[in-house]
This record gives C-alpha cells, sequence and structure tokens, in this order.
C-alpha cells in the first residue's frame, strides 16, 4: 500500500513526477487546443508549441504573429487569432 498525505501540493508533485510531463515555454500561455492526438499552445510571444501526445519529447516551435497570440482554436487544424489582426491556420505537424 502507497503512503498518503493530506497536503494536495505534494500529491500533484507527486503525480507530475510519476505520470506528468513539465515543460518550460518561455512565455505565457494564452490557451491550448487539440487537434487528434497533437496540442497546440498559444503563447503571448506570438509563436505556437505544438507536441503530439504520441511523441511527448518531441516539440516544434512556430512563429505566428507579430505579437502576442489571443485566441487559438483546434480541429482538423489549427486556428489562431493575434494581436496583429491576422488569422492563422496551422497544420498539426506545424
Amino acid at each position: 500500500m502507497s503512503a498518503t498525505t493530506s497536503d494536495p501540493q505534494h500529491t500533484a508533485d507527486a503525480l507530475l513526477q510519476a505520470r506528468g510531463v513539465s515543460r518550460g515555454l518561455d512565455a505565457h500561455v494564452v490557451g491550448l487546443a487539440f487537434a487528434g492526438t497533437a496540442v497546440a499552445f498559444a503563447l503571448g510571444d506570438g509563436t505556437v508549441r505544438l507536441v503530439d501526445l504520441c511523441d511527448r519529447e518531441t516539440w516544434r516551435a512556430v512563429e505566428v504573429h507579430d505579437g502576442a497570440v489571443l485566441s487559438i482554436a483546434g480541429g482538423p487544424f489549427f486556428v489562431t487569432g493575434g494581436d496583429d489582426g491576422a488569422l492563422k491556420r496551422i497544420a498539426r505537424d506545424g
């Protein structure tokens, strides 16, 4: 039987260590979206970071907007809106 604790932060940290992935993205995360097994993180620096959940070690950075990414939506591909007034479509593989 495993030991339990009443400290929720300790429990969250233990779960992240055992099952999760942590990644520093060097910018504020504005939103995220899913397209199939791909996840895209929209960032305040104008980039989108992509990762396929089947290969969590390989991340791609895509320069998308001149200014912050303000919104993101997923589906068969990703769509972003940016501070530059542009609407961009991004394939799941970048």
